[in-house]
């Protein structure tokens, strides 16, 4: 699939557009473990870095020039790849919106994966306490958001196959979970972000005593797996990863509030650290 889309990108969008394209996820890390990557899932993460931050508007300025795209995408790996055990998810976006972001946290140098061989951009320029800062701000809104994800009105009529665009919305929350709770409790830019697959990631929150968090992590993605090897039939599978989920981010949401001074939650229980 990276090929594909990478070769489509290369004929669609001229190179003196381009500076480069990176490739990150699950899907370019070690996997050690099931939690490491699940099909259908996990992402292939491609970020394209246009020479001019409107160069993703002037590439796609209609439908029909997405639709082509993705066509062209979507042909090449069926060709490299007629019978695929499963057919990946890819989340193209422009980096030059990311970088427009004030809570957007960048990656250590070296990490991504850059096809032109650049850097990242800001990969060295973060500072630690703005990086922590800005994990706790998100574990806490990533948090709030869940309630849209799992609203009755949305989960009342689902069954089987219909479980997995909710999978895929909490598999969104739950990517960044580990990174951010490792962040806020103190660890370096580059152990938090540094490319470490979620197996380790887990690993390092065990060693923090984080055990039920790990445990409703690993729940989430094992029953994911679960749910991939049904074939999307076994809701029960997808309701367990639902309720993991849910739990997972709530107990994320109160390692914020656990870092500040005492005085300042007795002050406002509402606080989002800033050290």
């Amino acid at each position: 699939m990276r090929a594909a889309y990478l070769e489509t990108i290369l004929e669609v969008i001229p190179r003196v557009a381009l500076r480069d394209v990176f490739f990150k996820g699950s899907a370019f890390k070690a996997w050690d473990d099931l939690v490491d990557y699940v099909p259908e899932l996990s992402d292939v993460d491609i970020h394209v870095w246009f020479e001019d931050d409107d160069g993703f508007d002037k590439t796609f300025p209609t439908l029909e020039a997405t639709l082509e795209f993705s066509a062209k995408a979507e042909a090449r790996f069926f060709a490299a790849c007629p019978k695929p055990l499963h057919v990946p998810r890819v989340q193209l976006i422009a980096l030059n919106w990311l970088l427009t972001y004030e809570a957007f946290v960048s990656n250590p140098a070296g990490n991504p994966h850059s096809h032109f061989g650049l850097q990242y951009p800001n990969a060295q320029t973060m500072d630690p306490d703005v990086i922590r800062a800005t994990d706790s701000q998100n574990l806490i809104e990533q948090a709030e958001q869940i309630s849209s994800v799992i609203r009755p009105e949305r989960m009342v009529d689902k069954h089987s196959k219909d479980f997995r665009s909710i999978l895929c919305d909490l598999g969104e929350r739950i990517g960044p979970l580990p990174s951010r709770v490792i962040s806020v409790l103190g660890a370096s830019f580059e152990d938090a972000w540094g490319g470490h697959n979620r197996s380790n990631l887990l690993r390092m929150l065990e060693a923090q005593g984080q055990h039920d968090l790990v445990s409703s992590i690993r729940g989430f993605y094992w029953n994911s797996w679960t749910y991939f090897l049904s074939q999307d039939r076994d809701g029960n599978a997808a309701r367990t990863a639902i309720r993991h989920a849910v739990k997972a981010l709530e107990m994320g949401v109160q390692i914020p509030h656990s870092r500040l001074p005492a005085q300042i939650q007795k002050d406002d229980p509402e606080a989002v650290p800033r050290d």
